[in-house]
């Protein structure tokens, strides 16, 4: 102690302002008497005591010395121990406690630590005037800046005292004592969690009633001003507290306040910015009282209040009409309440006027939040975009205003709004100059969450423009901008499910729309460049989706998004002779595609996929094999056409050798898809079927062929009503419609068949028809009744009603065989004119047969109708196949069926062929014939596997065409005879006819050029070549006329 001591006197006496002596005899006084038991009688000698040293306190430099000789701990053990009546000792006490803690934090721990903070808290119950302001004093020099303490002192309650205090009803009139309270709880209010503990609905209301009382008079402006704030701090992130404002019953004088009080010009400079200060926190506290979700419907519902609301936006006084704006703001919470506030009141119209007239930043930044609220509802959309909100908040978006990034945000959300599913909006967008903002914005920022946003404008722009036909200008804008590749770039880098699937929709659209292929040629080199930053790796965009399907967790449905995309990006670049595209997609995917095992709905989404890597889509040809049947099954028939993957198969066709040896010759095969007897029509569909449906929707002619011995599954594969493909394609069709994209076409059925060369409406009873070309490319039917349906079910009676009319036949092979082409037509036309928009055909080919498989009895007319099925296949055979090897031209007259199907050859148009067999060993040379026919169809070119031709049979052979005769029975030739016999080889002595002009022309340029000149030994070479060739395919054909003349006389002899 004797040390503390002699360091104290030192210090001291190195103080001129004070009594060293005095202080330090008090010091000592001070500490002999806190140590005794006994005070009775000491309580005056320590009142002096402690007003020399509050006096001496008041010196700066006193501070110090007295805390390290540890008076604050001795007064607070006096403090404990001190009668309630001794006030004057109360007083001086803390007189010494409050100069001690002036600006000293040392002290102020002494202070914390000592206890004496709740010690005091009890001496508000006395409710004596002279002491209030005394323990005010200590409590806010104590707690100045010093969170500790304003933590005990809202829990030793002595923060609840303060506030009692400040009721104007009950508490103290002391001005500087009111101005003390309310500074200490200023601090506890900036403490959040000294805050806390006192911000209830007890402190609101208590420090409401003063705030509205003070409003009043305004004599107290850095006490109102704190006030103002305390109470904002404790209202801020409370809901109830919040509705407390309201359930007083003050808004309409705090609107008074703001609407009436008018800074004085005779207010000095501070007093004029502190009240500026009050009327924002006054704003503010209304604005936060309006704020609630539990009160919103009660204050939206109170028309009095709306209406002043309003009134105060035209307010020219900055601080009234902003608390409207702001107020409203929090009302426009509800898809009800916006658009009542804007078709009703106006109010975007009212915020964009404010908008444009105010250049505080803070400001338009409340400005644009109300008004994205109010873009929310569907209704308000074309109301906002017609009061120029677009052009207005696109000015945010300037490079000069970059430092505002948080009213940048705002604006383009705003935009991004009113572009959703609003054609007219969209086309502001993109016709005043907003759309080159946006892209400018996206290329020189670097804030993920701020591209993304730009980056969904134009995806919401795209969605809303492609929905509309007339908007080829609108396009052809967008595709010539920059617009696409933010998107691009958005897919590939954003870590959001619902932000990356935005962006696909997006593409898809702009992909699947063929009229723009010209537009579209800038666009694949975004797709196939390593310009995207993935986990530090640069990655194509065809890289980033093939492992968004093989890799990724994204849900099935965007990976499903994503095949259909890239299916749409292949049909594009073939269609524009980008194969580089096609090729890196394939070498991305397509082996990666084959390895996953995914579920059954992104399985079709795959395959599709799948098949458009494999095939450039023109000509597709697939083989289905059907189970062996009961019969089959009893005759214990062995399947002999196995799978090898799923585009080859592999026929083990049984033999005899001469020794009557049994043996097996294998053959190979291999399609575009191979389907093996268990795999449903829904899986063929999908694969086959349902990208024809899909082109159908582009504007495309699509034609589906079944092709197939008679009983190989035909009729089932294509026309079943319950699982025929036809029947899928029209529940596809139908769903398709229903999507608004498609609400300007209407479906239409035709249905007629060819036979024996002629044309019959199945329809129309059997009604003759007859094709004709219209003079642009279309085959026209002359005749044909078309039935316009409106849903499935009605389209599938039309369809069964066709059926029925259908010529059938008894044949060995089939009780009820097909003996004519079915032709089920569905056009989608334009709903008001009737336009033609695309085309899918169904072809259920008549069976193919030999004349042994008519029987030996079959009539003439039996033997006339396999005539004629096998005439028209031929044809068909070589339409289809000059077509896949892009022959320039491809001969239609060879039959009625190819003639009725040229508009679906040639130009925009796809085909696919589904050849059926039958997989036991009795059918094997059928199943042969059938799938040598298929292969003809489509010969697979650029392929190295050497199954993918079976040479050793001849066209003629494979098709087994030809003009059998009855064995053993004798017939008279006749005219029909005749006709029937060059109608069938008509093709072949078609060409021999034209054989002959050609070198006949020959001999004509030869004879034409000089002896002697160089170009008549050139020409003379030439024919030389030419003609040995000629004569080569000549003899061919001649020779196989021969056959089958000699055929007929034999016939005729016997």
């Amino acid at each position: 102690m004797s040390s503390v001591i002699d360091s104290l006197k030192q210090q001291l006496q190195e103080i001129p302002e004070i009594n060293s002596a005095e202080v330090l005899n008090s010091v000592l006084c001070l500490k002999e008497l806190s140590g005794q038991t006994q005070l009775e009688g000491k309580w005056i000698q320590l009142t002096n005591v402690c007003k020399i040293l509050g006096d001496a306190a008041r010196t700066e430099t006193v501070r110090t010395p007295l805390g390290n000789a540890r008076v604050i701990e001795d007064l607070a053990t006096l403090l404990q121990r001190v009668p309630s009546e001794e006030t004057d000792f109360h007083i001086q006490a803390l007189r010494v406690l409050g100069n001690m803690c002036f600006d000293h934090e040392d002290n102020r721990k002494h202070v914390k630590d000592s206890g004496v903070i709740s010690t005091i808290s009890p001496f508000f119950q006395s409710r004596k005037k002279e002491l209030l302001p005394f323990i005010c004093g200590f409590y806010l020099n104590s707690s100045m800046d010093y969170a500790p303490i304003q933590s005990q002192l809202s829990e030793c309650g002595a923060a609840k005292s303060l506030i009692e205090l400040m009721d104007p009803d009950t508490g103290i009139t002391d001005d500087n004592c009111v101005t003390m309270c309310m500074k200490i709880l200023d601090g506890i209010t900036s403490n959040e969690e000294a805050r806390k503990m006192v911000a209830d609905t007890f402190a609101v209301k208590i420090l409401v009633k003063r705030l509205v009382y003070e409003l009043k008079c305004l004599e107290h402006l850095d006490m109102l001003d704190s006030l103002a704030c305390s109470l904002l701090e404790i209202i801020m992130d409370d809901d109830i507290l919040q509705n407390e404002i309201v359930d007083l019953g003050v808004l309409d004088e705090l609107l008074d306040f703001l609407e009436n009080t008018t800074i004085e010009t005779g207010l000095a400079k501070e007093e004029k910015e502190t009240l500026g200060e009050i009327k924002k926190a006054v704003m503010r506290l209304v604005v936060y009282a309006l704020s609630t979700d539990s009160k919103m419907d009660e204050l939206f519902n109170d028309q009095y209040l709306l209406s002043r609301l309003m009134k105060m936006m035209t307010n020219p006084v900055d601080v009234v009409h902003q608390c409207a704006a702001y107020a409203l703001g929090n009302l426009a919470r509800s898809d009800e309440h916006c658009i009542e506030l804007v078709e009703k009141y106006k109010l975007s119209k009212h915020l964009l006027d404010l908008f444009q007239h105010t250049e505080n930043a803070t400001f338009q930044y409340a400005i644009l939040g109300c008004l994205k609220h109010l873009c929310l509802p569907k209704a308000n959309k074309p109301l906002i975009g017609n009061e120029n909100c677009i052009q207005i908040v696109s000015s945010t978006l300037d490079q000069s205003k970059d430092m505002l990034k948080r009213n940048q945000f705002l604006s383009i959300g705003i935009i991004k709004l009113l572009c959703t599913g609003n054609y007219k909006n969209a086309v502001k967008v993109i016709d005043e100059g907003v759309l080159s903002l946006i892209v400018s914005f996206i290329k020189r920022v670097d804030d993920p969450a701020a591209k993304s946003e730009a980056t969904r404008v134009i995806t919401n722009v795209i969605k809303a423009i492609w929905v509309e036909e007339d908007s080829k200008d609108l396009r052809t804008k967008l595709l010539e901008s920059d617009a696409i590749k933010p998107i691009v770039e958005l897919v590939c880098t954003t870590q959001f499910d619902v932000l990356k699937n935005d962006g696909i929709m997006a593409l898809n659209l702009v992909f699947s729309n063929k009229h723009y292929l010209s537009f579209m040629a800038p666009l694949f080199p975004l797709l196939t460049t390593d310009d995207y930053d993935m986990n530090g790796q640069k990655m194509s965009f065809v890289t980033c989706m093939s492992n968004d399907i093989c890799e990724s967790k994204l849900p099935v449905q965007i990976k499903c998004n994503i095949c259909v995309l890239l299916c749409q990006i292949i049909e594009a670049a073939s269609l524009v002779e980008q194969r580089d595209v096609i090729e890196l997609i394939k070498t991305r995917c397509l082996n990666r595609l084959k390895l996953m095992k995914p579920d059954d709905v992104l399985q079709t989404y795959i395959s599709t996929l799948t098949n458009a890597l494999e095939t450039d889509q023109k000509i597709r040809v697939c083989v289905r094999k059907r189970p062996l049947n009961k019969s089959e099954m009893l005759a214990k028939e062995k399947d002999i056409a196995q799978m090898s993957g799923m585009r080859t198969i592999d026929i083990l066709e049984p033999k005899v050798k001469l020794d009557l040896t049994q043996y097996v010759e294998p053959h190979s095969f291999t399609f575009d898809n191979v389907f093996d007897s268990n795999i449903s029509n829904r899986t063929i569909y999908q694969k086959t079927t349902r990208p024809l449906v899909d082109y159908m929707f582009e504007g495309g002619k699509s034609t589906c062929f079944a092709f197939g011995q008679t009983g190989s599954g035909k009729t089932y594969t294509m026309l079943d009503p319950k699982h025929g493909l036809y029947t899928l394609a029209v529940m596809d069709i139908f769903r398709l419609l229903n999507k608004g994209r498609y609400a300007h076409l209407a479906v239409w059925v035709g249905y007629y068949e060819i036979y024996q060369g002629h044309l019959y409406d199945l329809l129309n009873k059997r009604k003759k028809l007859i094709p004709r070309d219209d003079g642009k490319g279309n085959v026209v039917i002359a005749g044909l009744k078309e039935v316009r349906v409106h849903d499935v079910d009605t389209l599938m009676e039309v369809c069964s009603f066709g059926s029925r009319e259908r010529t059938t036949n008894k044949t060995m092979t089939n009780q009820s065989s097909s003996r004519s082409h079915a032709i089920l037509q569905i056009c989608l036309k334009q709903s008001t004119n009737n336009k033609p928009y695309g085309k899918l055909n169904f072809i259920d080919l008549a069976g193919s047969e030999r004349g042994t498989d008519r029987g030996h009895n079959t009539d003439a007319k039996v033997r006339m109708e396999g005539a004629e099925i096998n005439r028209s296949l031929l044809a068909l055979k070589e339409c289809i196949r000059a077509l896949d090897q892009d022959q320039k031209h491809a001969s239609f007259r060879g039959s009625k069926l190819t003639m009725v199907l040229r508009d679906s050859f040639i130009g925009n148009s796809k085909t696919c062929m589904i050849a059926t067999i039958s997989p036991n060993s009795s059918n094997s040379d059928h199943t042969l014939n059938t799938l040598r026919y298929a292969n003809r169809i489509k010969e697979f070119r650029g392929e190295s596997d050497s199954r993918l031709v079976d040479t050793h049979v001849e066209d003629a052979e494979a098709m087994d065409i030809e003009e059998e005769e009855e064995e053993g029975q004798p017939r008279r030739i006749t005219k029909e005879h005749i006709k029937i016999f060059l109608d069938q080889h008509w093709v072949e002595i078609h060409e021999s006819e034209e054989y002959l002009k050609i070198a006949k022309e020959m001999v004509n340029d030869i004879n034409s050029a000089a002896m002697d000149s160089l170009e008549f030994y050139n020409k003379y070479r030439s024919y030389l070549t030419s003609l040995n060739s000629l004569l080569e395919k000549k003899l061919s054909v001649i020779h196989h006329l021969q056959d089958k003349i000699k055929e007929e006389l034999c016939s005729d002899d016997e």
